[in-house]
């Protein structure tokens, strides 16, 4: 991708949604599996080492689109391009990931299988590790947003 330029070539509108539609996704794939939104035991270094290489990604595609220097604050572009910062971006897929599980018929029988099944060991999957960061974050007996919708 070269810089876009005002009389040739492709807009910065274009520019945008051409990362908005292929490479946001590709950071974003499957984050529901690998990345932990508060860190977590054992997971802390990993998420900002995440975070670090991902902003990092979308600064230099963000620098891409606008034309703009390498110097220019990641926060400026991503304000003058419309981008949430990378960390609410992996938020917000890891959310709509779990609200969907929880959407999903087969839920009820996961949730069985978890109380019929004990285990004696310490480790949770990557799903029980969202549920445990989303109830901390919501009051009791209150839904998500996205489920009362």
């Amino acid at each position: 991708m070269g810089k876009p330029a005002t009389t040739w070539g492709i807009t910065a509108r274009h520019m945008r949604q051409l990362y908005t539609a292929t490479v946001v996704p590709r950071m974003l794939y499957a984050a529901s599996c690998w990345y932990i939104p508060e860190g977590g035991r054992g997971f802390i270094k990993r998420a900002k080492r995440v975070h670090r290489v991902l902003a990092r990604v979308q600064h230099r595609a963000l620098c891409l689109v606008t034309g703009a220097f390498r110097t220019t604050a990641r926060a400026e572009l991503e304000v003058d391009m419309h981008i949430p910062p990378i960390k609410v971006a992996l938020y917000r897929a890891v959310e709509s990931s779990l609200n969907r599980i929880r959407g999903s018929p087969l839920y009820h029988k996961i949730l069985q299988l978890r109380r019929s099944a004990p285990t004696k060991y310490q480790w949770y999957s990557p799903l029980q590790k969202l549920e445990n960061n989303a109830m901390l974050r919501l009051p009791e007996g209150t839904l998500p947003i996205k489920e009362i919708c």
